[in-house]
């Protein structure tokens, strides 16, 4: 029995390996990155519940001089809700990290989280209206190659209208 055919939902568990040579130059340098990521959502009466978590790695490595390996983690959790058949709204947080090792000094390693909130209205089947506010809260030491500090925290509100054709 599957995860909706007792109420529990689906769940995906995927492998990734695009089994690039990291040392391949062409026109473009090749990335050889494989990751596991699992995936899950289950409905609770009006509300739907989402999660993801991802773990991988990147390599390059174009010539004797350079390489870049980059380890990388990724999870979030969303929570939406059908309040009515024209409102929903949802919120989501995310936790996400970078580890990059290269053989010159600058680490590009990267952490933080972030957290979305919106609100959907459908007050027509031609027209959705959207507000979202984002928070990101992140270390990035690319920042500090421009003269910036490493840590920031950005803010973001989005509204939208989207037409639909019939």
């Amino acid at each position: 029995a599957s995860w909706d055919e007792v109420g529990l939902g689906f769940l995906n568990l995927i492998y990734y390996n695009n089994e690039a040579d990291p040392s391949a130059v062409r026109r473009q340098i090749a990335w050889r990155t494989d990751f596991w990521d699992v995936g899950a959502r289950t409905q609770i009466g009006d509300v739907t519940l989402m999660a993801q978590a991802m773990t991988g790695r990147t390599l390059i490595v174009p010539n004797a001089f350079f390489f870049s390996d980059t380890k990388f983690e990724s999870a979030y959790l969303l929570a939406g809700w059908t309040i009515s058949q024209a409102w929903r709204a949802a919120a989501r947080v995310d936790v996400f990290s970078t580890d990059e090792k290269r053989p010159f000094p600058g680490n590009m390693s990267e952490h933080g989280n972030a957290l979305t909130v919106a609100v959907n209205y459908l007050p027509y089947d031609w027209l959705r209206l959207t507000a979202e506010a984002i928070r990101v809260d992140s270390t990035r030491n690319q920042r500090t190659l421009e003269g910036l500090n490493p840590h920031a925290v950005e803010n973001q509100l989005q509204l939208s209208a989207k037409f639909y054709l019939p």
